[in-house]
């Protein structure tokens, strides 16, 4: 237990704190919750209050509000420590838990952490056309994402190209407009969908969100297979790269 806190609501105390939990198969990093009609207890049994949301503050807006704080810090989270807000509200039980139409990650294309992506990709600098969704790909090697140092994939020379194929499933206005690459990588990289650029990122970026461009979002076709296609540099010292989509939709 770490990040302590105690918040007072209607006359009670929410004792609050980082908690590891397995239940997931890996440690996720949550937000347990316990509650006391008097600061100093007895308080309840906790329960896992947010997923992810370890090392919280949770806190009322002027309107009266109960949110908390995240960052997503564990490696199963979709957000990677990248700040949050998620609404809480008391349920008929008398838990903290969050909102029905808060925001959340649904995948789209999986990271190697939570299912890796078989890729096609190739060392040697392919042809021009080599980013677009009708490229003949069949002679590149097959591999699982992440590459290089602790991916799934050895990479050790000074490029790599990769392409996959994705089903969106049926997108509709609101999903596209939030779908987001979940990307990790060790240098420069170009990012493709469907032979649009979609996102150059420059240097080191460990998980984390990125925006995609309108034009490679509205690229993609609902409910068939689109391409996304990666371009990255090695590193100064190693080299690393997976992404994957994800957009948000409401619990």
């Amino acid at each position: 237990f770490e990040g302590s806190g105690i918040f007072k609501y209607k006359g009670k105390y929410f004792l609050y704190s980082a908690k590891s939990n397995e239940e997931m198969g890996k440690n996720t990093y949550d937000l347990n919750i316990a509650v006391a009609n008097n600061i100093y207890g007895p308080y309840s049994n906790s329960w896992l209050a947010l997923r992810h949301g370890g090392h919280s503050t949770v806190f009322t807006d002027k309107k009266g509000a109960i949110w908390a704080t995240m960052f997503g810090a564990d490696d199963v989270s979709n957000v990677f420590i990248t700040p949050s807000l998620v609404q809480l509200q008391e349920d008929v039980t008398g838990k903290l838990l969050p909102v029905r139409g808060n925001a959340r990650a649904k995948v789209i294309t999986p990271i190697q952490e939570i299912n890796p992506v078989t890729w096609k990709y190739t060392f040697n600098k392919p042809l021009v056309g080599w980013n677009a969704i009708g490229f003949n790909d069949r002679n590149w090697q097959s591999g699982l994402g992440g590459f290089g140092v602790n991916g799934k994939t050895n990479w050790k020379t000074d490029d790599i190209w990769l392409r996959t194929s994705f089903n969106p499933g049926i997108l509709s206005s609101a999903l596209l407009e939030n779908l987001v690459l979940n990307i990790s990588h060790n240098s420069n990289v170009e990012v493709y969908i469907n032979g649009i650029e979609a996102s150059v990122m420059l240097g080191f970026n460990k998980y984390s969100l990125k925006k995609i461009s309108s034009a490679a979002k509205n690229s993609i076709k609902s409910g068939k297979l689109n391409t996304i296609a990666i371009h990255c540099k090695k590193g100064e010292e190693d080299q690393f790269i997976d992404a994957g989509l994800i957009t948000w939709t409401a619990f």
